[in-house]
């Protein structure tokens, strides 16, 4: 029986109930926006992406429920999905996004 655990972002060797503290801090970072990048660029960017594709996306509309800008809502020709991005990064928003439309 092994008395450590291995992070599973970047495969250290932690004590028991240890944190990664660099993984977190990569965490933290990723959370973030890129500087200068308004979530409502990036959605507008991501639905000229997917209108290039076969997924049959007529627009991308970010609101707001709880937060500023935290729905994204995926308009299809037969219908529509929500998206909840907040608290996302852009890469997290780009995976949100698809796996909607995915699945």
């Amino acid at each position: 029986m092994s008395y450590y655990h291995t992070c599973p972002g970047c495969g250290a060797a932690l004590d028991p109930g240890e944190e990664c503290s660099d993984c977190n801090q990569n965490i933290e970072e990723d959370r973030e926006m890129k500087k200068g990048v308004t979530k409502q660029e990036l959605v507008k960017s991501l639905e000229e992406t997917l209108k290039l594709t076969r997924e049959e996306v007529v627009s991308l509309e970010l609101t707001s429920r709880h937060e500023p800008e935290d729905t994204v809502i995926i308009h299809f020709k037969g219908g529509d999905k929500t998206v909840n991005i907040s608290m996302d990064s852009g890469l997290a928003i780009i995976r949100d996004v698809s796996r909607a439309i995915t699945y």
